[in-house]
């Protein structure tokens, strides 16, 4: 048995994946409206995985090789992430709490570098998720069995609640630009510029934790790229590599220089696999009309949650990062939806949010079906 597991319909146990659908064992198929807060970005088996696949096999790329060297996929995977994200450079990890984890070392790191060694603390927004790892869960600000039983924090973090709480001689401010844990926010982008100013004002550096709205999710590459406001360090992971374990850490300006030989490393970060897989999510994400496309059936769902759900209240969202609030218990809905085909991530009990992450390749039709889906459920309930 896993040490960490939650109860659903008994005996729906997935085995494949079919475009957008799960396969369980009896042969039933479920659409996914949850895709693991949007890590299976590009569905099950879809055909951009089948050809990077194809490829791995057709040049024999490695699923490893030694980190220490240079390697054409990663090189390339490199070269094109950060041209897509107008960054600098980026390190390569294994997934988002690794990429917070970095960011905050490069924060610090910077900082030291320019003579401000004594700037450590790093601001993280109240309520906010940014991982499990220490570092990560110092920053974030979430329930107290996140932490429970870990012993003391690391220090250096701070919370606010309003641009006056950041001192002006902080480290580094983060936050995610879509706030998604366990609920949908979407900050409104003249905060957003507000804040951008107040770290140019005083020196800061602005880290944004796009593990869950980046790679496409919210209609943009990024969505701070979407709104025209720009961290000098970013962390993508879940989306970036279609599924695969993959995280990034992404800088601009001085930030960029900070990670020396020998300062930072990951065994397994950019092996040819994963790159692999981000290049063949590049691939998508920068075919023309691609974005587009996720904006509009992102902007459809939301309209569909309006027309057809009437007790959906607060609709919200960006591209296909979207969510609403109900009055029923938001655990059995989930079950209600899985009986009738639908996935939907729901792990908190009480009303409340809502939040629906379909593959970005779901159909207009998928998405129609599975708003009826929705309706049902809360019918039944």
């Amino acid at each position: 048995m896993l040490m960490n597991t939650l109860k659903f319909v008994p005996g729906r146990t997935f085995v494949a994946g079919d475009g957008n659908w799960l396969v369980d064992t009896d042969g039933g198929k479920a659409l996914d409206f949850y895709c693991d807060t949007g890590t299976a970005s590009m569905g099950y088996h879809p055909e951009a995985m089948q050809e990077v696949l194809k490829r791995i096999l057709k040049e024999r790329l490695p699923v490893h090789s030694p980190l220490v060297f240079r390697h054409t996929e990663r090189d390339r995977a490199a070269q094109r992430i950060v041209q897509a994200t107008g960054m600098d450079r980026v390190f390569f990890c294994n997934s988002g709490a690794e990429a917070v984890e970095a960011s905050i070392k490069c924060a610090r790191k910077t900082q030291y570098d320019r003579g401000q060694g004594h700037r450590v603390n790093v601001y993280g927004w109240r309520n906010a998720f940014h991982g499990r790892t220490f570092g990560a869960l110092a920053l974030g600000d979430g329930p107290t069995y996140h932490h429970t039983g870990f012993g003391p924090m690391p220090s250096g973090f701070k919370r606010f609640h309003v641009i006056e709480d950041i001192r002006p001689d902080a480290a580094a401010v983060c936050l995610a630009p879509v706030f998604g844990n366990y609920d949908l926010i979407v900050y409104d982008t003249g905060w957003l510029r507000d804040i951008r100013a107040y770290c140019d004002e005083h020196g800061i550096l602005l880290i944004f934790d796009e593990v869950q709205s980046g790679s496409g999710r919210t209609g943009g590459i990024t969505y701070g790229q979407k709104v025209g406001v720009h961290p000098d360090i970013l962390a993508l992971a879940k989306g970036v590599a279609m599924g695969a374990s993959c995280g990034a850490c992404l800088a601009r300006g001085d930030a960029a220089e900070a990670f020396t030989p020998g300062s930072h490393f990951s065994t397994f970060g950019g092996q040819p696999l994963s790159a692999a897989f981000v290049n063949g999510m590049l691939d998508y994400l920068l075919a023309p009309g691609t974005i587009p496309d996720i904006e509009a059936k992102g902007e459809y769902m939301r309209q569909l949650f309006k027309e057809r759900l009437p007790w959906a209240k607060n609709v919200r969202g960006a591209g296909l990062m979207n969510g609403f609030d109900i009055d029923v218990e938001k655990m059995e809905f989930a079950n209600e939806c899985l009986k009738r085909d639908l996935l939907v991530g729901l792990f908190r009990p009480g009303p409340g949010p809502v939040k629906i992450t379909p593959p970005l390749t779901v159909t207009r039709d998928e998405i129609k079906w599975g708003v009826s889906v929705l309706a049902a459920a809360y019918k039944a309930l």
